[in-house]
């Protein structure tokens, strides 16, 4: 949806995503997406922040502490 949906485009609601960018998004599909970054080379891809304005940032260096982050963060609340 968020690389050549027409609705998402025409709502404003964001740019398309760049196709090195795989989604696995947490439980809310709005302005940010959790996403694996696929440029790189190796056995682990970083897991980064794609923003629907185009940005991107850095989020974890793979899956694995970004799910150790995940849990820690649902237990603490």
């Amino acid at each position: 949806m968020v690389r050549r949906d027409e609705d998402w485009l025409r709502w404003g609601r964001g740019v398309p995503a760049p196709d090195f960018l795989v989604l696995c998004t947490d439980n809310f599909m709005d302005d940010y997406f959790w996403c694996f970054d696929t440029r790189g080379a190796g056995p682990h891809h970083p897991i980064v922040v794609w923003r629907a304005d185009g940005t991107i940032e850095d989020g974890y260096p793979d899956f694995l502490q970004f799910v150790v982050a995940q849990i820690e963060f649902y237990e603490r609340r």
